[in-house]
């Protein structure tokens, strides 16, 4: 073997990298004739011609490390990359609704029964949506469009026409259950990872309830005592990636009411009426 060999085992490297290095450039240095200090065919003494090919092998060694350190790591980091990448789901997307039940539409003040009103108001605060599997959950928006707006305030008694047109105070028709219906209200809209789901949480609260007709009366609304403003809901939700899922709820405005002293007392009467996948 060429003189650069002799000079490499008498270096005795013994780190696994460096032998691995040094031998890359030991075989491509291997075939070359060693040279003398003025770059021609050497034909000096074995000892001369050994202490030559030694300072010129290193030097060129310690030039080669980097480029082959590059190319090796490189090299790794491109066949690992190309071996464990795989597509990553897209996100579902879980829409909640709330609107009062139709059936759900009177309801006794004193000697006086409710109709329906144009002004009639009974404002529920919703917030704090989540949506669980186990212990895990996603934590629901009010809208899609990434303000991570956490809740909102709904009118419950607020009613549209059957046309979808909503009701509002310049509207001098009569309104009744036949000619009208209540709104339904988009209350979460959000992205969640596609999966199964067992149950739904949001916070919904009340206040004050307001009816106009045929007396005005404003009705202070609040939880009965103890009671979390956090609802829990089983349901059983299968989300697809891509997909959006609707989560249809009912609540029962009047029948969730019932009166303690100069107030009510909200029980949330309230039900999951349909779930369904929209595309």
């Amino acid at each position: 073997m060429a003189c650069l060999s002799r000079t490499l085992a008498r270096k005795g490297r013994n780190t696994h990298g460096s032998q691995s290095l040094h031998t890359l450039a030991l075989l491509f240095y291997s075939t070359a004739p060693c040279i003398d200090g003025r770059g021609r065919s050497a034909n000096a003494p074995p000892s001369i011609r050994l202490q030559i090919c030694s300072e010129k092998g290193i030097y060129m060694i310690n030039r080669l490390l980097p480029s082959l350190l590059t190319f090796m790591f490189t090299s790794v980091l491109f066949i690992g990359c190309e071996a464990g990448v795989e597509r990553s789901p897209d996100p579902a997307t879980l829409r909640v609704t709330l609107k009062a039940n139709d059936l759900d539409t009177t309801i006794v003040i004193l000697s006086d029964t409710s109709r329906f009103s144009r002004w009639d108001s009974f404002v529920l605060d919703v917030s704090q949506g989540r949506l669980y599997r186990g212990d895990n959950y996603a934590i629901l928006y009010a809208d899609i469009s990434g303000a991570r707006i956490s809740g909102s305030t709904v009118n419950i008694l607020a009613r549209e026409w059957l046309n979808g047109v909503p009701i509002t105070y310049t509207d001098t028709a009569e309104i009744t259950s036949r000619n009208s219906r209540y709104i339904k209200y988009t209350v979460f809209e959000s992205p969640v990872p596609p999966g199964d789901y067992d149950r739904l949480h949001f916070g919904l609260r009340a206040s004050e309830m307001l009816i106009n007709y045929p007396k005005r009366y404003v009705n202070p609304v609040q939880l009965p005592q103890g009671v979390s403003p956090l609802l829990e809901i089983p349901l059983s939700l299968t989300l697809q990636d891509g997909k959006i899922t609707e989560v249809e709820l009912e609540i029962y405005p009047f029948r969730s009411l019932r009166r303690y002293r100069d107030s009510f007392l909200f029980d949330r009467i309230i039900e999951v009426t349909r779930i369904r996948q929209l595309q």
